[in-house]
């Protein structure tokens, strides 16, 4: 495995981050990932040095399953040897029901989902925070100052934004710049070779701004690696897919990658 420098941080990361989405997701009353099983996936990518995990506070049913997957694993080894990351914004229904305040960018959602996922991986930092989505309903001023608040305290080292438009990642980096917050290292767009287009104006902000991109989905969801295969030529919707695959359980395979 090589390993190369996260954008302009002092981090190394192996090229390939493994991903959790799926782990301990309930998808049509059928877990796709359990804990064994997730288990053995880290392993694997552990023996092919892979450092570098990605999972998110909503990832798992209920939410949270994820990360306390992870931090299962790791507490069998050495935390600094990994590069942890984790997210924030999407409806949170690990303690139930979500509440008006268990979702987006606000200075109270932040605060009490940083600790619910580290006691989850329990581990005292992260190595990188993403925001999820971008928050319209919140001053972004108050996200900024909300995430820069966790890197003073040593609780999150660097700072990640997901999914957005170009020009709100524009607004959050100059937010940071101007208040002298922390600022994104590191973002995470969908990308892919059927998904390009679609995010040129926001990779051509990070090139400007010389921000590490880690793509999510860069296989399409799996549908690029060949183990699929087009039932219909007429009806790009249908498709052929094995038994416990993604797309045999779950209805957005199709909204979101054929």
């Amino acid at each position: 495995m090589d390993y190369r420098r996260l954008g302009n941080t002092g981090l190394s990361v192996s090229e390939l981050c493994f991903g959790t989405w799926r782990f301990g997701r309930e998808t049509n009353g059928v877990v796709e990932t359990g804990r064994e099983e997730a288990h053995e996936l880290l392993d694997a990518a552990e023996s092919h040095g892979i450092n570098f995990i990605d999972t998110a506070n909503v990832y798992g049913t209920p939410n949270g399953t994820s990360e306390k997957y992870v931090g299962e694993w790791l507490d069998e080894r050495d935390r600094e040897d990994y590069v942890i990351a984790s997210k924030v914004y999407f409806p949170f229904d690990g303690r139930g029901e979500p509440g008006p305040n268990d979702s987006g960018l606000g200075r109270k959602h932040i605060r009490a989902q940083v600790e619910g996922t580290l006691d989850r991986l329990d581990t005292d930092y992260l190595d990188i925070y993403y925001i999820h989505r971008f928050d319209e309903e919140t001053p972004v001023e108050e996200t900024m100052r909300t995430l820069d608040e966790l890197v003073s305290a040593g609780k999150v080292h660097y700072l990640g934004a997901s999914t957005m438009a170009a020009w709100q990642l524009t607004k959050a980096l100059w937010t940071a710049d101007a208040n002298d917050y922390a600022g994104f290292d590191v973002v995470q767009p969908l990308h892919h070779a059927g998904y390009y287009e679609d995010v040129k104006e926001y990779l051509d902000v990070c090139i400007d701004q010389d921000i590490a991109v880690c793509p999510y989905s860069p296989l399409a969801g799996g549908f690029l690696t060949g183990k699929y295969e087009r039932a219909d030529p007429d009806d790009p919707e249908q498709v052929i897919a094995p038994d416990g695959s993604r797309a045999s359980l779950d209805d957005r395979f199709e909204r979101f990658y054929l």
